[in-house]
């Protein structure tokens, strides 16, 4: 069905129409039409290049390797598998795309993709809008992909051994010093190399053509007669097919990442791939199949097109290759990961953050046939001292990387790890990998193959081109756009507030001369305050789930006991964070218990681990709540969650509709991102289909710049931000109600919470606090925020930052310093 707009017009039709306006304008422009592009500074001769016929060609290919797509042809999704293949996305808004060819990016093409130089070169001069081809590129992919796919990183009997079919490459790679130190000598050894099998060449280049010739059906109008397979046709691909000796020589332990780190730096990255078919030294796991039907509802489990890439990308010539899928939250990552599990059938090793372990079982449960012995976690919680043999492990980064002394239990586990050979090593949320406590798990953790699995393949420091070794290259990255439109994601209004900063918080914060003060009172400003009080009061009559999001704990106390607002930090624990997360998903198990409470009158303490079977009428209220209807148990559930940092990553919210952010840190665009897909999800029974994205950002202050930061990799992706005054936010719809805020502009209310982010701010810059002034947020329902004790909005109690609380080290530091008094 052909999708219109109001004025009956084809969204093909207009799309068309405002490139061509683009296009108009570019080159109607008086002077050099790229001189407003630095990316393209050294790209205005292609115009003097350009085809007859460049029109019904899609690409630009610019000589500084950057690569521009205009994405109105038809086949623009194959075209689009086959750039993303052999480039990295920079841009992807609705028109003109933009790619950058990079030497990881090709890397990721002929490992991945099976692509050659040849193959890339030939499909890119068939798409290009000008001719020849501009000599850097080709030089460029010629030189990379040359050396590619020669050398392999192999485990063999707990041993890692670099193998390759050409002698010449392994002697290369000797040359390096540090990679000569890393070798193991086996004494009274008499040959160079030692030669391990030998293998066809046509088993190393892989058996995924699809790539090979994505623009056959686009430029068969151009071209009619260029017959530009040739190559593929008359059989020239599968030449050399000839068999050859691979010869390989053993590392020594500790040195892995060394080796993959130098070998990648003299341009002969190191390919991993696991023959797990022919595998028979480890074990296989009995019994282990994916589901058809969903046994919790019912449903049908269904692989999606773009699941199916992902994981033929990986397992496209027979074998699991080593390297990273990337997909937006909400998209099923963690089904990729774990068909990717059952394929191998090996002993697997999921590694990820502390909050979603309990998370990956559930999955496993969920999604395949493994009964819950062949299931464990290696947690704080958990120490599987008896293993079985194969089975599924699921632990997280810190329990992996931690270097220090350990429990009986937990040094039993850790040794039962390092002693197996994995099959496959998982690792969610790839993007933390490269941090220095994690990157140890290569040696500690012996796998055949690493599959790196996250959202946002982006970080803030320059560590996130080591993943392309430590790791592997990227496999496959789906467009985010794409799955909006195919159904398979939300589609998210994303909204920038501007909130200006309130008089008296506006003075303080210009006075200040510590940044962290001034951020605290840009975070508690309190028009700020108001847009965040009506925005969840609008959003809650409609009937949306809705999470706050504060990263300093103290404001987020502050915005949810004040709004009446459950929260959840590092702090709270474990029976209390499943007990409001069951709340806002709606689990009958964690209803019933809100159920009991309110009846029986209960504090929230007394429910959190379950309602015992001592509490009085236990069995007639479990009748009742057993008849009641999906709409009336819906009446104990929550529709609004505060979240700290924690919920940023690895937390299922599926019902989530609306998130604000009040605080964030700096200019994180993966933040950003991460806090986006706690909403993606599809939304059926939404109004209007949508979801909503708000960042509530005070005028006038450094949020302004750090919005702006964080908002590139989620515009880079084609979103767009709307600006939206908070003062206009009541006038959007003129029906509504004049709003009654519990912070008046110029209230008492409002001087309290200055007064109140005075204190923290005092305590924050001297390190030493205030006599009487709270560590914990403050209610301005209840005019407070300097009482030694106060009940917090989850139901408990949490105590002042007085001497006697805090640590005895810290007290006897404190005690030091104070003055003698003669």
């Amino acid at each position: 069905m052909e999708v219109k707009d109001e004025t009956g017009a084809s969204k093909a039709v207009l799309r068309e129409a405002d490139l061509r306006h683009a296009q108009a304008r570019l080159w109607t422009a008086p002077g050099n039409p790229f001189e407003d592009y630095p990316s393209l500074s050294d790209c205005s001769g292609l115009i003097d290049k350009l085809r007859p016929d460049h029109a019904l060609r899609p690409v630009w290919v610019c000589p500084n390797l950057s690569l521009f797509f205009e994405n109105i042809v038809e086949n623009a999704d194959r075209i689009q598998e086959f750039l993303v293949a052999i480039a990295e996305p920079v841009s992807r808004p609705d028109l003109i795309h933009q790619y950058k060819i990079t030497a990881q990016s090709l890397n990721g093409a002929v490992y991945g993709s099976s692509l050659d130089g040849r193959t890339i070169l030939r499909e890119l001069g068939h798409m290009s809008k000008t001719a020849p081809l501009p000599d850097t590129v080709v030089d460029f992919v010629e030189s990379c992909t040359s050396r590619y796919c020669q050398a392999k990183l192999v485990l063999r009997s707990s041993n890692y051994f670099v193998e390759s079919n050409n002698p010449e490459v392994l002697r290369h790679l000797l040359e390096n010093p540090q990679i000569q130190q890393s070798r193991f000598k086996v004494a009274g050894a008499t040959s160079e190399f030692h030669v391990t099998k030998s293998v066809s060449k046509q088993e190393e280049l892989g058996a995924n053509t699809a790539l090979r010739s994505v623009a056959t059906d686009l430029l068969r109008a151009v071209d009619k007669g260029d017959d530009f397979d040739e190559d593929v046709k008359s059989g020239s691909i599968e030449k050399g097919a000839q068999r050859s000796l691979t010869v390989s020589f053993m590392i020594k332990r500790g040195a892995v990442e060394q080796v993959k780190r130098e070998a990648r730096n003299a341009d002969y990255p190191l390919l991993e791939e696991y023959d797990f078919r022919n595998d028979m030294q480890n074990p296989s796991i009995e019994k282990f199949n994916l589901r058809v039907v969903d046994p919790r509802t019912d449903k049908r489990i269904r692989v999606r097109p773009y699941q199916e890439k992902a994981l033929s990308r990986m397992f496209g010539n027979g074998r699991a290759r080593s390297g990273i899928i990337v997909l937006p939250c909400g998209a099923g990552k963690t089904f990729v990961g774990i068909a990717a599990a059952q394929t191998i059938r090996r002993s697997c090793l999921v590694v990820c953050t502390p909050n979603a372990a309990e998370q990956w079982k559930r999955e496993f449960q969920k999604y395949t046939d493994l009964p819950d012995s062949s299931i464990a976690v290696f947690n704080s919680n958990s120490k599987p001292v008896n293993m079985p043999n194969p089975c599924i492990l699921v632990s997280t980064y810190s329990m992996l990387g931690y270097n220090g002394p350990r429990s009986v239990e937990s040094a039993a586990v850790m040794q039962q790890i390092q002693e197996r050979e994995w099959g496959l090593m998982l690792l969610d949320e790839v993007h933390t990998f490269p941090a220095t406590t994690h990157r140890n798990m290569i040696e500690v953790c012996k796998a055949h193959c690493r599959l790196g699995l996250t959202a946002t393949l982006v970080r803030e420091d320059d560590k996130i081109d080591d993943l392309d070794y430590l790791i592997g290259p990227k496999l496959f990255e789906a467009n985010w756009m794409d799955l909006v439109d195919q159904g398979y994601l939300a589609e998210v209004q994303c909204v920038e507030v501007w909130c200006p900063m309130a008089k008296d918080f506006h003075r303080e914060y210009l006075r200040s001369k510590y940044a962290e003060a001034q951020k605290l009172l840009s975070v508690m400003n309190a028009s700020k305050f108001r847009a965040a009080e009506f925005l969840v009061g609008y959003h809650s009559e409609r009937g949306d789930k809705i999470l706050l999001y504060a990263d300093n704990i103290w404001a987020l106390e502050t915005y949810c006991k004040t709004l009446g607002i459950p929260y959840l930090h590092g702090e709270t624990s474990p029976d209390e964070r499943l007990f409001w997360l069951g709340l806002f998903r709606g689990d009958p198990r964690f209803l019933f218990r809100n159920f009991v409470r309110k009846e029986r009158k209960l504090d929230y303490s007394e429910v959190l681990g379950g309602v015992r079977s001592d509490v009085a009428g236990v069995m007639e209220l479990k009748d009742r709540f057993t008849q009641m209807s999906l709409a009336e148990r819906s009446r104990y559930a929550i529709t609004v969650l505060g979240l700290s940092k924690i919920g940023d990553v690895a937390i299922d919210l599926p019902d989530a509709s609306v998130l604000l952010q009040v605080d964030w840190h700096g200019g994180g665009r993966q933040q950003e991102a991460q806090r986006m897909g706690r909403i993606l999800r599809p939304k059926p029974n939404a109004q209007d289909c949508k979801a909503f994205f708000y960042s509530l950002v005070s005028r006038d202050t450094k949020e302004m710049y750090h919005a702006s930061k964080r908002q590139q990799y989620l515009i880079d992706q084609g979103y767009t931000y709307k600006v939206l005054l908070s003062t206009r936010l009541t006038t959007e719809d003129p029906g509504s109600p004049p709003m009654e805020s519990i912070v008046p502009e110029g209230s008492q209310a409002e001087a309290d919470l200055l007064e109140a982010t005075k204190q923290e701010v005092d305590r924050r810059t001297d390190g030493k606090g205030s006599s009487g002034h709270s560590k914990r947020g403050m209610d301005l329902k209840k005019g407070g925020g300097s009482s030694k004790k106060q009940k917090t909005s989850n139901g408990g109690s949490a105590n002042s930052s007085s001497a006697t609380s805090r640590h005895l080290l810290f007290r006897s530091r404190e005690k030091k310093k104070r003055p003698v008094r003669i």
